[in-house]
């Protein structure tokens, strides 16, 4: 595969030439191109698997490329250069990177060039799951419409186009979750976990009547079902925000909270295509708002107390419990005496205080879902 690295400083890009010189390692063919013009002509007329721009080319930005290509364009950026740099994420680049005095960054172009990659082909995978689904779902009609003048044939045809139709959405909704899941490495088992946590307390909610007429077996079975999917939306995210080990800056954090309207609009189409699967209306629930807060001040919309979906207040609780129980790229795991004093000074804050009293009450159960998949 070929990459095109663009660079109008001559001492930068000497430096670069000589480590793909010395590093014979490097998997990557590499073409150059001093200008943004010339590079230009280049996209034009090859073919390349990505773009590594310095972000300032004489009197054009990297993120001009997007003019003329879609293929991943990752951006390189001088100290103090990183609010441009975010912008450009914004815009569309895949991923940024910032220089150092001793071209040490050059090491990690490799690393970062193959995440780029591979969130592309995730992003393909997914809109050939969906276009899949698509196709079955007009195969199956047109096959049941044949069989209808037989009515006994007809009603069994319609059982087993539900049962595919079944099967066909449980195997996207696992693909899209498996996707969030690849972009995470430290996070583990954390969508299973959540998909346990969430029924499980379903259960309880519904067994302690806590909320009459809203929690019944579909409830239960639907949030089983689509919980998995509460962060698809960072498959969205760069590499160089979501997995960065140390505090984020304020636009890092405004980037990685568009995570739940990614996600949410994700889900929305397919839910306007397969408006009968009454799970995927849970799902875009959950995607949206497992970020309020019941004091109101989450977000995207910052819902307070019962305008948050039901839904989503349950996959917050076992969201927030397994974040602080668990080791994240940013964090070591925290003791569950920590946990529990945490989560009960968020109770009525962060989370509903109905459904955390209950949590609360049962935290053993839940400890033993999390020992489960250790």
């Amino acid at each position: 595969m070929k990459i095109l690295f663009v660079e109008d400083d001559p001492l930068d890009m000497m430096a670069f030439k000589r480590f793909i010189k010395y590093n014979k390692s490097f998997k990557y063919e590499v073409e150059y191109s001093s200008e943004f013009e010339d590079a230009v002509y280049k996209i034009k007329n090859d073919s390349f698997s990505a773009v590594i721009s310095d972000l300032h080319l004489s009197n054009r930005k990297a993120f001009d490329f997007f003019e003329y290509t879609d293929i991943p364009l990752i951006i390189v950026t001088g100290g103090g250069d990183e609010e441009t740099a975010v912008k450009a994420l914004k815009m569309g680049a895949s991923d940024y990177i910032v220089k150092d005095v001793e071209g040490n960054y050059f090491k990690i172009l490799e690393v970062t060039v193959d995440s780029a990659l591979k969130n592309r082909n995730n992003e393909i995978e997914l809109k050939e799951y969906k276009n899949n689904l698509e196709n079955l779902v007009k195969i199956k009609s047109q096959q049941f419409l044949l069989e209808y003048s037989n009515r006994k044939k007809a009603e069994n045809s319609l059982s087993e186009v539900q049962n595919k139709l079944k099967m066909a959405k449980n195997a996207l909704i696992l693909s899209m979750a498996e996707l969030t899941e690849s972009r995470d490495y430290e996070t583990g088992s954390h969508i299973m976990r959540i998909r346990e946590y969430s029924k499980v307390l379903s259960v309880m909610l519904k067994n302690e009547n806590i909320f009459p007429g809203e929690i019944d077996d579909d409830f239960i079975e639907n949030i089983h079902e689509v919980s998995i999917l509460h962060d698809i939306g960072k498959v969205g995210i760069p590499d160089a925000i979501l997995l960065k080990p140390s505090k984020l800056t304020p636009e890092e954090f405004e980037i990685i909270k568009t995570h739940t309207l990614i996600g949410g609009n994700t889900i929305k189409k397919v839910l306007i295509k397969y408006s009968d699967f009454s799970s995927m209306k849970m799902a875009y629930d959950i995607t949206m708002y497992h970020h309020e807060k019941w004091n109101g001040n989450g977000y995207p919309e910052g819902l307070k107390g019962k305008e948050i979906p039901l839904c989503a207040r349950i996959v917050t609780c076992a969201d927030i419990f397994d974040a602080l129980a668990n080791k994240r790229i940013y964090k070591d795991a925290f003791s569950l005496e920590k946990v529990e004093k945490i989560m009960d000074e968020e109770s009525g804050v962060t989370l509903d205080p109905d459904i955390y009293r209950v949590f609360r009450n049962n935290i053993e159960k839940f400890i033993n879902i999390l020992n489960s998949f250790i």
